[in-house]
C-alpha cells in the first residue's frame, strides 16, 4: 500500500479509517487510547487495537470501564503469532484489507518496537512509537547487545528512507513548556556570544519501590530479561541532555565523538541493601518467598536498577562537554503496602524527582528543579501543585553574567511552572508532563492528516520528534550499555563513539 492509496480521492470504501494502537498496556491505557478516542480530527476513525490473548480479559474490562467498546475494535495474537515476525502473519494482512489506517501507535516492549515499525514503513503507515526505539534481552551481559541496538536504528533509517511514512519518537519533554523555555534561553547565550553548553548534570528518580518477587517476575518495565532503568524512563534523560546541547550550541561547535563511562546497581546487590529479612519486619514473614542467596543468583543477569554515567563529547580531539547522568529507580517512593498495585510502574507509589544545571561557560547557568512528594499524577490539583513537592512542581533557575549581557539583565531569574504556563499559554487542567503528552499526540496526528490531505509531505511536515533526530541518544544508550557488559567482562569500561 503507497502513500498514493491514502491520496486518492478514489480510496477503497470498504475498508474502515481507523488508528492501530499496538500494545494496550498501562501507558496506551493511560494516553494514547483516552486523546485518540477524544480526538476530533479522527472522530470517524475507528481504534483498533492489537495486543496478546494473555490481556484479552483486561483489555475488555477497561473498554466497558470507559465505554469506549462502540468505538474500539480488538484483535490478539496466538502465542505461536508472537514468535514470528508480524509481516508473516496472516493477521498483519486481514488488517490491511479491513482497514484504511490513519496512523499506528506502536505502545509494546521495546524489544518488539523494530518489528512492528518495519511492518508499518513498509505500508507507508505512519508510526508513532515509545521510546526507546529499541533496547535488547541481555542488554547489560551480552557483549552483542549494544551493537544490535545501534543496528536497530540503522535498519529502521533504511527502511524509513524508502518510505513515505511519518515516524516519530514518543519523547514528550520536546513538548513541555519548560523545556522549550530553556531551549530558548540556551540558544540566545549560543547565538549572542558564540558559546557552546560546557557542562550538564542531569539527575532522575523514579521513586518504584518493587519487592524481590516482583522484580523477578515484572512483565512491565522488567528487568527479567536482561535491561533496566536505561531503557525505562532513561533514554528520555540521555534525549533532553542531548536537546539541551544541540539547542545550547553553535553549529561550529557542535562535537563530533562521545565517550562514555557507566556503572550501575543491579537486583542482585539492591537486594542485599533491602533483605528478605527487612522486608519481613516491615510487612510480615510471607512479604517474600526465597531467601537472599536465592534471589542473588536468579538475578545474575537483570537489568540495571539504578545507573551512573559520563559522558564527555570532543570536538576535533578535545573534551568541550561534560554531561553527568545520574538515574535511579530505587529512590524515594511511597508505596507503604504489601500487595502491589496492578500497575508496577506508574501506580504503585511513584514519585518523580529530577533536576538538571546546564552551564554556558561563564555566560549561564541555568537550572530545573521538578521534586513531587505525592504518587497521584493524572490531574492538576490547584495552585499548592506547582510548589516543592506538588505535581506540577518544575522551577527553572537563570543565572546569567548581567555585566556582559547588559545593565538591563538580571543576573538571577526564577520560573515557576506557573510563569511558564502564562508565557505559553497553556494553562490546563492536566499535569505538564501530561499536557506536553497531548500535544505530541495532537501535533502527530495533525501531520497525518496533512499529509493525507496533500497540504504536505512526509519531508515537509513540521514535527518536533522526527526519527531522524535520535541518532546521538541512540549512540548514548548503546555506549553506555556496552561500558556496562565491558566493565562485568574486565575490559576497558570507557566506549567512545563518532556523532
Amino acid at each position: 500500500m503507497s502513500i498514493a492509496n491514502h491520496l486518492s480521492k478514489k480510496q477503497d470504501k470498504t475498508r474502515q479509517p481507523a488508528v492501530l494502537v499496538i500494545g494496550a498496556g498501562h501507558h496506551a491505557r493511560r494516553i494514547y487510547i483516552p486523546e485518540l478516542i477524544n480526538n476530533s480530527q479522527i472522530a470517524h476513525c475507528k481504534v483498533v487495537i492489537l495486543d496478546v490473548f494473555q490481556s484479552a480479559q483486561s483489555i475488555a474490562q477497561y473498554l466497558l470501564e470507559r465505554d469506549y467498546t462502540e468505538r474500539v475494535d480488538t484483535y490478539y495474537l496466538n502465542p505461536t503469532e508472537c514468535k514470528q515476525p508480524f509481516n508473516d502473519i496472516a493477521l498483519s494482512r486481514k488488517l490491511l484489507k479491513a482497514y484504511d489506517f490513519t496512523a499506528v501507535i506502536i505502545s509494546t516492549d521495546p524489544t518488539h518496537h523494530v518489528d512492528y515499525a518495519k511492518w508499518a514503513l513498509a505500508h507507508d503507515l505512519h508510526i508513532l512509537m515509545d521510546k526507546p526505539v529499541s533496547t535488547r534481552d541481555g542488554a547489560v551481559s551480552n557483549s552483542r547487545a549494544f551493537q544490535l541496538i545501534e543496528q536497530d536504528y540503522r535498519d529502521l533509517m533504511d527502511v524509513y528512507h524508502e518510505s513515505r511514512s511519518l515516524f516519530c519518537l514518543s519523547t514528550q519533554r520536546r513538548y513541555e513548556s519548560g523545556y522549550n523555555f530553556v531551549f530558548e534561553k540556551l540558544s540566545e547565550v549560543a547565538n549572542t556570544f558564540n558559546m557552546p553548553v560546557t557542562s550538564i548534570q542531569a539527575f532522575h528518580s523514579d521513586g518504584v519501590w518493587i519487592f524481590p518477587d516482583e522484580i523477578m517476575h515484572q512483565t512491565m518495565h522488567p528487568y527479567n530479561t536482561g535491561y533496566g532503568k536505561l531503557s525505562h524512563s532513561g533514554f528520555h534523560v540521555l534525549d533532553i541532555a542531548w536537546q539541551f546541547l544541540e539547542h545550547g550550541t553553535p553549529k561550529v561547535k557542535m562535537p563530533d565523538t562521545l565517550v562514555a563511562y557507566a556503572s550501575a546497581i543491579y537486583p542482585n546487590g539492591y537486594v542485599s541493601s533491602i533483605t528478605p529479612d527487612d522486608y519481613r519486619d516491615y510487612f510480615g514473614k510471607y512479604t517474600t518467598l526465597h531467601n537472599l542467596e536465592h534471589y542473588q543468583k536468579s538475578m545474575k543477569n537483570f537489568g540495571e536498577i539504578d545507573i551512573m554515567a559520563n559522558i564527555t563529547m570532543k570536538r576535533e580531539g578535545f573534551a568541550t562537554a561534560l554531561i553527568g547522568v545520574n538515574l535511579l529507580h530505587s529512590s524515594f517512593s511511597k508505596r507503604s503496602w504489601r500487595v502491589p498495585a496492578t500497575d508496577l510502574y506508574k501506580g504503585n507509589g511513584r514519585v518523580k524527582h529530577q533536576s538538571y544545571v546546564i552551564e554556558q561557560g561563564p555566560f549561564q547557568c541555568i537550572q530545573i528543579h521538578n521534586y513531587q512528594a505525592v504518587d497521584e499524577h493524572d490531574t492538576d490539583t490547584g495552585d499548592e501543585s506547582y510548589s516543592v513537592g506538588g505535581k506540577n512542581h518544575f522551577d527553572i533557575y537563570v543565572f546569567r553574567n548581567s555585566e556582559m549581557f547588559g545593565e538591563n539583565e538580571p543576573a538571577l531569574q526564577v520560573y515557576s511552572s506557573v510563569d511558564i504556563d502564562d508565557m505559553y499559554a497553556s494553562q490546563s487542567s492536566k499535569l505538564s508532563n501530561e499536557l506536553a503528552k497531548h500535544v505530541m499526540i495532537n501535533e502527530f496526528l495533525e501531520g497525518c492528516h496533512d499529509i493525507r490531505g496533500g497540504k504536505h509531505t512526509r519531508d515537509t511536515v513540521i514535527v518536533r520528534n522526527s526519527i531522524t533526530t535520535y541518532d546521538v541518544p541512540v549512540k548514548m544508550m548503546a555506549a553506555l550499555y556496552e561500558s556496562l557488559v565491558s566493565e562485568r567482562l574486565h575490559l576497558t569500561p570507557t566506549i567512545e563513539r563518532s556523532i
